[in-house]
């Protein structure tokens, strides 16, 4: 007797995508129809196989009906890494769907059905939280005992993760699960949230590495997803990682440039969020930029780069630069920032400065205008110094003099005291040049690395390592993996790192570097 497959693990997801898709899914893939014009459903089905040593393989039942299945497909035997197979067919999106699976033997014997499931009909605009709140799936799973709203396969009523995020229920609920936190006031309690502070990162990400005692990098008490400013530079996560758009098309909370939804890409974990997708991470020194008090790594902090005042005169978190209770502008999207304010971008080449080695483009690195040491010239600042939020101003202006085309005010420009004058044929003090195809600031002939971040070959493991501290810390050596390694590693990444990498400014969303 073949035994069923155990009724605590059978769960089944769904995701909406054309059928011209096709051709670059799985090899374990089934079409019922192949029109251009079909809406395909992937399935993943999960489940514990059969503790029976006779059973070869499993179908899968499915009907409009409970107990009345009128399809049945062949799924094989398991993968041997783990009972999961995914598929793909052809089915109707405005119904719901009952699901079962069975085991068979080599005779074609088939066990008892396993648990039945309910898909719920699909709805492309669920309700803010209702949707696959963390989950691969698309759609919350419904099941007689109840909602399950990542999809999972356990309902919320037992599961200690109801969005999937990969923080524990009793964590996010607060001090009395009842009744849950609200963090951001979205109409979501934190346990069903995949983005419980709304600064378009998710909480899976930012979380960390042990998500059942969040990160707080900044050691203010505030764990990472909960905290607006992760690492207490003054600029809000949501500014700091340029892929927060804000666009959510199919309002599950998570934001579309991190949707698996959106962008059509794996999701092995089922939480919602393209695995390959990533917080933006300039210097590529590890630490993502809204954890890093120093983006670009030249010694000069975010806090600077960003031009912020360093005070909150209303005490509601927000620098008074980017406060529109203080600015007197305009927050149409009521996430607390003067929608005016821009990350400066001192010679307008598309890379803000807080992620821009050379801030005004006179072909000196900006941390050595900033009165820093650089002793390989690679643009980042040498380990074991501070990072400075009070850069030099040699000439009292006003203006930095990472900022300044004349620092010392003696009517020379700073590209002619260089001896990089021939760089500057129209002679506005910059350099003429706009290619910049790694994104850091050193454009055309200035940069000897153009396709890597940083300036030198002999930046090999310069980067520095900041402290996740209020804008000042002490830098420490990155061992290598630092931004301006140029280790064999590279030369394989390199085509897909440039074309992964999209100047910000100019109307287009920057892309995070797949991993």
């Amino acid at each position: 007797m073949v035994q069923p497959i155990r009724h605590s693990s059978f769960s089944f997801h769904s995701r909406a995508w054309h059928a011209a898709r096709m051709a670059f899914c799985s090899a374990v893939v089934l079409l019922v129809s192949t029109t251009a014009s079909a809406v395909l459903r992937e399935y993943r089905v999960h489940f514990e196989p059969s503790p029976s040593s006779s059973a070869t393989g499993y179908t899968l039942h499915i009907g409009a009906e409970p107990a009345n299945y009128s399809l049945e497909f062949d799924l094989g035997a398991p993968p041997v890494e783990g009972g999961t197979v995914i598929y793909a067919v052809d089915l109707e999106d405005s119904i719901d769907l009952f699901v079962a699976l069975c085991a068979y033997d080599l005779n074609g014997v088939q066990s008892a059905f396993s648990n039945e499931l309910r898909v719920a009909a699909f709805s492309p605009l669920p309700p803010v939280g209702s949707g696959d709140a963390g989950g691969d799936a698309g759609d919350p799973g419904t099941s007689e005992s109840g909602i399950d709203t990542d999809g999972d396969g356990v309902v919320d009523s037992v599961d200690q993760d109801d969005d999937n995020d990969g923080i524990p229920d009793l964590v996010e609920a607060g001090a009395d699960p009842a009744n849950p936190i609200d963090s951001d006031h979205d109409g979501v309690p934190d346990t069903l949230d995949p983005d419980s502070d709304n600064d378009g990162i998710p909480d899976a990400i930012e979380a960390g590495a042990t998500p059942a005692t969040p990160a707080d990098n900044d050691a203010d008490g505030i764990p990472n997803y909960l905290d607006l400013d992760s690492d207490g530079d003054g600029l809000p996560d949501r500014l700091e990682d340029a892929l927060t758009t804000g666009q959510d098309a199919d309002r599950d909370g998570i934001h579309d440039v991190y949707d698996v939804d959106a962008t059509g890409g794996l999701d092995l974990d089922l939480n919602g969020i393209d695995d390959q997708v990533t917080p933006i991470d300039p210097d590529r020194d590890g630490l993502p930029s809204y954890l890093d008090s120093d983006s670009d790594n030249d010694g000069i902090g975010d806090t600077a780069e960003s031009d912020l005042t360093g005070v909150d005169t209303d005490g509601d978190g927000i620098d008074d630069a980017l406060d529109p209770d203080i600015t007197g502008g305009f927050d149409a999207d009521g996430d607390g920032i003067d929608d005016a304010y821009q990350l400066p971008d001192t010679d307008g080449d598309g890379v803000p400065d807080l992620e821009d080695l050379d801030s005004d483009n006179d072909g000196i690195h900006d941390v050595i205008e900033a009165g820093l040491i650089d002793a390989n010239e690679d643009g980042f600042a040498d380990a074991l110094q501070e990072i400075t939020n009070s850069p030099l101003d040699t000439d009292g202006d006003g203006v930095s003099d990472y900022r300044d085309l004349d620092f010392d005010n003696d009517g020379v420009f700073d590209i002619d005291d260089a001896l990089l004058g021939y760089l500057d044929a129209d002679g506005d003090g910059r350099i003429d040049s706009d290619v910049d195809p790694d994104g850091d600031g050193i454009l055309g002939d200035a940069d000897e690395t153009p396709f890597i971040f940083g300036a030198s070959p002999a930046a090999a493991g310069d980067g520095i390592s900041e402290s996740s501290g209020a804008g000042t810390g002490t830098a420490s050596q990155s061992g290598g993996s630092g931004s301006g390694s140029a280790g064999p590693w590279m030369i394989g990444a390199l085509t897909l790192m440039v074309l992964a990498r999209r100047r910000r400014g100019k109307g287009q969303t920057p892309l995070s570097h797949s991993r």
